[in-house]
């Protein structure tokens, strides 16, 4: 509101420029300010129910604009102040977007199958041929693989009579089958191999149009992974946990170990059904001895199988039979809710605790462990689930919430996922070591709803060398495929050149032989006896 001429009052004598006290001008000042603020709330609650409603149709502003202003954000208030606990680096900096799949039917379950050792005989230097294809899975038995460029190299479906609830994949086996093992809440298994083979001729370009948007599209670069290899699938077998005091399938994995090759079943009782690769029935197995809880989760890493269950976790020995749990004093009596093995450091576990806190164990022949590492807490909150990389270690944090974004209809609640990469090289330091890298956050991101993630690890001595995630959204309607450089860099500090024997050794050798060079040219010469047939000495 302005002053009319020759107007009078107390806002016209302030606006004027009438002298006032200091305390008057400062309430004139916070009026001013609460008016500007109301007229800007009500600017922001208009543009607020423009974006709700219509999309921001009505609004003279880029659809990215529109999709930016109706995005998730943290709250300032939760955001981490503790230097320990806030990331050294940007995640744009390690985790690249290959492409975003659109299912046309939500999806359940995703896992990277490893391809054999054969595919890598097969040259086709027109296109990199996939190290490992993303298993899709819906409950409806639907089954899709996708290479890691997003594109559909074939669908086939499992043919369950009921809800598919779980999926495995075989390991990186050297030698033997690519495997896929569906499991329903019946608890049927059927169990499906995957032949992955070179196309021989010229590659085409695709001529149809990609179901799946990419950030860096392979239809542009002129060939695609369909074009060059073919892939197909047959049924193998069927199996089937029968008998009394068989509980509700809760976790399925194959392993090897030796030489031979399992399906490891767990149920909600606590058993340990294993099978052989043939689909014989082996054993049943006690995996815990507490009333009421159940086999959560296995883990495989190359020959070792572990387990959890509840408090009690440890390893499963497939060829003798044999389930040997793991004594930790210092972790006594906490629920485990998820356990990995360090890529770099079989003897090494890494266990997250009921409140997301992550430990680092140290093994010991199976039986009994101690903790060499015990992350802050409150890095990580619970439900968490781990990937142990070189050096590193994944963590996705699932979050729920209640509306979210501006517009969320009926206040429904959104999810949310926090996806972070911790550095391991934190593990047995102390904190004077760590005065200059008080965090051991590399990076972190947030995501929408994560229902189900996976990670393939790259050998380190294959190309491409970076890493490849999926996230399955919460609707399952839509996969993200990332790709992830970390390295390692190690720096040797502190060893000696002196220590070096190939430079030490020729060193010693070459003084010893100077020194006696030297000796003997100073005094060799006169220490030498005169020959026999020297003149004698005359006597009178």
């Amino acid at each position: 509101a302005g002053c009319l001429a020759g107007g009078s009052g107390e806002h016209c004598r302030w606006a004027k420029g009438a002298p006032q006290d200091l305390i008057t001008q400062e309430v004139e000042e916070l009026r001013g300010l609460l008016r500007l603020s109301a007229e800007r709330i009500e600017l922001l609650e208009e543009l607020q129910r423009s974006v709700a409603e219509g999309g921001g149709g009505a609004l003279p502003l880029p659809p990215a604009q529109v999709r930016a202003l109706g995005a998730e954000l943290p709250l300032v208030s939760a955001m981490a102040s503790e230097p320990s606990t806030l990331p050294g680096a940007a995640a744009e900096d390690y985790l690249t977007k290959k492409a975003v799949v659109r299912l046309p039917k939500p999806a359940s379950l995703v896992k990277f199958l490893p391809l054999r050792a054969a595919l890598a005989a097969q040259k086709r230097p027109e296109v990199a041929l996939p190290q490992a294809l993303l298993v899709v899975a819906s409950a409806s038995g639907k089954v899709r693989l996708l290479a890691p460029s997003g594109e559909q190299l074939v669908a086939f479906s499992a043919w369950h009579e009921r809800p598919v609830s779980l999926l495995a994949v075989s390991p990186s086996w050297q030698k033997g089958d690519t495997l896929i093992a569906t499991c329903d809440s019946g608890g049927t298994i059927r169990v499906h191999q995957v032949f992955v083979t070179g196309k021989s001729g010229p590659i085409v370009a695709p001529r149809k149009e990609a179901t799946v948007t990419l950030e860096n599209d392979t239809r542009f670069l002129g060939a695609s992974v369909a074009s060059a290899v073919l892939v197909s699938v047959a049924f193998r077998r069927s199996l089937q946990v029968e008998g009394v005091g068989v509980g509700a399938i809760t976790a399925l994995a194959m392993a090897s170990q030796r030489g031979s090759k399992y399906f490891v079943v767990g149920d909600s009782e606590g058993k340990v059904n294993v099978f052989g690769l043939d689909g014989a029935f082996k054993s049943r197995l006690d995996g815990t001895s507490t009333p009421g809880a159940g086999i959560e989760g296995f883990y495989v890493h190359q020959n070792q199988l572990l387990f959890r269950a509840g408090p009690e976790w440890g390893y499963i020995d497939l060829e003798n039979l044999v389930v040997k749990h793991v004594e930790c004093p210092d972790f006594e009596g906490m629920h485990v809710i998820t356990t990995v093995i360090d890529s770099e450091r079989s003897w090494r576990v890494l266990v997250a605790d009921e409140e997301g806190t992550i430990w680092v164990l140290a093994v010991q022949s199976a039986r009994t462990c101690r903790v060499d590492y015990k992350f802050p807490r409150g890095l990580t909150r619970a439900p968490l689930d781990l990937v142990s990389l070189r050096g590193f270690v994944l963590a996705l944090e699932r979050s729920g919430g209640r509306g979210g974004s501006p517009g969320a209809r009926g206040g429904e609640e959104r999810r949310t996922a926090s996806l972070l990469a911790l550095n391991m090289s934190h593990v047995g330091k102390q904190e004077a070591d760590l005065m200059h890298y008080p965090s051991p956050v590399v990076w972190k991101t947030r995501h929408r709803g994560v229902r189900s993630w996976a990670v393939f690890r790259h050998r380190q001595d294959s190309r491409p060398e970076g890493d490849l995630v999926a996230l399955l959204s919460e609707d399952g309607l839509e996969v993200e495929i990332f790709e992830l450089l970390m390295h390692r860099r190690v720096e040797v500090v502190g060893e000696s050149l002196l220590l070096d024997p190939y430079i030490m050794v020729p060193c010693i050798v070459a003084a010893v032989l100077i020194g006696v060079g030297w000796h003997y040219l100073k005094y060799g010469r006169a220490m030498v006896k005169p020959s026999g047939d020297a003149a004698a000495p005359r006597t009178s």
